[in-house]
């Protein structure tokens, strides 16, 4: 089954749940990893530098790095600023524009980047994430630094530490997600960052422990049921959507007697020559 999506491509949904879900994640991912700019990237305080984050949604991160790094200049991109707030809201230093990381890059954000983030892009990408990349790629000065943070779906398991617990639903909603065909090449992302030109390419991955899995499994159901809102069929109620949806009430009572997704979130760096 091939990923459904929007209009422009995106398999999610823009609505204050959506958006909601996504500021929860952002402060649980945050959480699980210890971060919001892996400590392999150096970080001058003497210097300031800028910043791009690619996918900005509700501009979550951007808003939680300046906390921590004043000093940043951070530019938010996204091909719809529907979930993001005006830039009269965002922290000093921060702004949005809209920008396709996909299409020919306006000639003002080439090389003008220290660092370039990306949270969760796979939705959007499809069989390989290169010509993303190549953006990315140019939109750094010589020496900048990519992070790209994704989770391997097709690494995702059910599990439980109590023996017995039904798991039907939560295997079924899995099965449902991986014929979606997306991120099939997260597990290479570094191998596929050294071959389009990148240098110093490496994934670290961070187990989900039990004690916080079951509220990360919560944002990421949530994100199933709006793609079986936003993308698929839903024109009655045998059709796909309304029956995945049936699906995820299932499997968040399942959560609720300590069945959980066994996974690790994947944090990717790597460096532009120079």
């Amino acid at each position: 089954m091939s990923s459904p999506s929007t209009g422009d491509g995106y398999r999610l949904m823009r609505d204050a749940s959506a958006s909601i879900r996504l500021n929860a994640q952002h402060y649980l991912w945050k959480q699980i990893c210890g971060f919001n700019i892996h400590p392999q990237i150096p970080l001058p305080k003497e210097k300031e530098l800028k910043v791009a984050d690619i996918g900005v949604g509700t501009a979550i991160w951007m808003a939680d790095v300046k906390l921590e790094y004043p000093a940043l200049k951070v530019d938010g991109f996204d091909k719809s600023l529907q979930q993001c707030p005006p830039d009269e809201l965002l922290p000093e230093g921060c702004s949005s524009r809209t920008l396709d990381i996909l299409a020919d890059l306006p000639e003002d954000v080439k090389g003008l980047y220290d660092i370039v983030n990306v949270t969760l892009l796979q939705g959007g990408l499809e069989d390989t994430p290169v010509p993303a990349l190549r953006n990315m790629l140019a939109m750094l000065k010589p020496g900048g630094y990519l992070q790209w943070q994704e989770v391997n779906l097709s690494a995702l398991s059910v599990t439980s530490k109590k023996p017995g617990l039904e798991q039907s639903a939560m295997k079924a909603v899995l099965e449902a997600v991986q014929r979606f065909n997306i991120g099939k090449w997260t597990p290479r992302l570094a191998d596929i960052c050294a071959e389009t030109g990148f240098l110093d390419c490496k994934t670290d991955r961070y187990p989900v422990s039990p004690d916080i899995a079951i509220a990360f499994a919560q944002t990421q159901l949530g994100a199933y049921e709006e793609i079986s809102r936003g993308g698929m069929d839903n024109g009655s109620q045998d059709a796909e959507g309304p029956r995945l949806r049936e699906t995820i009430a299932k499997a968040h009572a399942e959560l609720r007697t300590g069945v959980w997704l066994k996974q690790e979130l994947e944090v990717t760096v790597a460096r532009k020559q120079g």
